[in-house]
């Protein structure tokens, strides 16, 4: 075969290599610039409820002003038992604690009494006197008017317990809040023994920022739950009081709320609540995840068709990681975009997933990954 030949050849299969080379390619490109682009979502479908704002506070749990009972010393004395102590259940009528007479106010009782006799005394000599004419009627009436006051001092102080049991018991039932004193502790005339909180007269004593002043008002609901136990069970109460003035060195507002008598919660236990200060009962509402900021605007996707519809939504209250939203065209029920909406533009095509398909894939891909460490090599 001649050199041209070969050269020919050459050129040609060059030629046929180039041309092949090129229509695959091209093919290649056509397909790649005309299939479009799919992202892959999770939906879950658009809610209609009630919806609320709520505001946190937190606080403690303690007597409702005016209903504790405090018993106080009726005279100077020395504690001589104590039966119960603090956060203890007592009902009327239950011994709190027994006291008995310092030196001086058993010395004081003495005293009266003996001015007492002495007085008596006195009148019953004077009364004879009396009748023997040798005493006027100003004396008789003064001797009965010694006796009188006699009478009255014995009478003030056995009416404080002196000469008594010393007892001291519980007006009403209720819960010991305080117990102020120790056995043998020596008490002066008023000052306090222990108190007792009405069963009830509790409340919840909540402290939120004074800037909330304006949110807050008598009678609101209020959802408390304990802070200190690990499963707390909330209960539903209203708010008593708002107060007019803040804490001048916390710069907190105060609340109260009434304790129902079976609410889950004990004296002095720390509590969380949350106050609605407002409320729509019939609101659309998606989780905070399905609304994305976008050039000024809130916006939300939808799927219809398999493809992605963009909706500019306006928001309304919030809570617990859902939100009420307000679009044109949004329905109850409509499936909204809660994952992969960073990726979304209107009208792209989508690959629509529910959480309860993911739940699948990962159980699917436990058992395939399962299975495939049981084989053996």
């Amino acid at each position: 075969m001649s050199r041209r030949v070969q050269i020919a050849l050459a050129v040609g299969c060059a030629v046929l290599a180039i041309g092949l080379w090129w229509l695959l390619h091209r093919s290649t490109g056509e397909e790649a610039g005309e299939a479009k682009p799919t992202a892959r979502v999770m939906l879950v479908p658009l809610q209609s409820g009630p919806i609320a704002k709520t505001l946190e506070a937190y606080g403690v749990i303690e007597p409702a002003p005016g209903t504790d009972q405090v018993s106080a010393a009726p005279y100077d004395c020395l504690v001589s038992a104590v039966y119960v102590e603090a956060g203890a259940p007592v009902a009327a009528g239950d011994a709190l604690l027994q006291i008995a007479p310092s030196p001086d106010s058993q010395l004081m009782f003495e005293a009266a009494r003996s001015a007492l006799l002495v007085a008596d005394k006195a009148l019953s000599a004077t009364q004879e006197r009396f009748d023997l004419k040798l005493a006027t009627s100003q004396d008789l009436t003064v001797a009965r008017q010694a006796k009188v006051d006699a009478q009255a001092r014995v009478s003030s102080l056995e009416a404080r317990g002196l000469g008594g049991t010393g007892v001291i018991r519980a007006i009403h039932a209720g819960i010991v809040s305080r117990m102020e004193v120790t056995r043998g502790s020596l008490v002066l005339l008023g000052a306090p023994l222990v108190s007792v909180a009405a069963a009830q007269g509790l409340e919840a004593r909540l402290e939120l920022e004074g800037s909330q002043r304006g949110l807050l008002a008598r009678d609101q609901l209020v959802t408390l739950n304990s802070v200190d136990t690990p499963d707390p069970k909330p209960f539903v109460t209203r708010l008593r009081t708002v107060s007019a003035a803040l804490n001048a060195t916390a710069g907190t507002l105060e609340v109260r709320a009434a304790v129902p008598a079976a609410a889950p919660v004990l004296l002095g236990e720390h509590v969380r609540g949350l106050i609605e200060v407002s409320r729509h009962p019939a609101a659309l509402i998606v989780p905070r995840s399905a609304v994305l900021p976008d050039e000024g605007a809130e916006v939300l996707y939808t799927v219809k068709d398999g493809k992605a519809v963009r909706h500019e939504v306006r928001l309304g209250l919030a809570h617990a990681g859902q939100v009420e939203v307000e679009a044109e065209g949004l329905k109850a029920g409509d499936a909204v975009v809660v994952t992969g909406n960073y990726e979304l533009s209107d009208g792209m095509a989508v690959q629509a997933d529910t959480p309860g398909d993911q739940a699948d894939d990962a159980a699917a891909g436990a058992t395939k990954d399962t299975a495939g460490a049981d084989r053996t090599p």
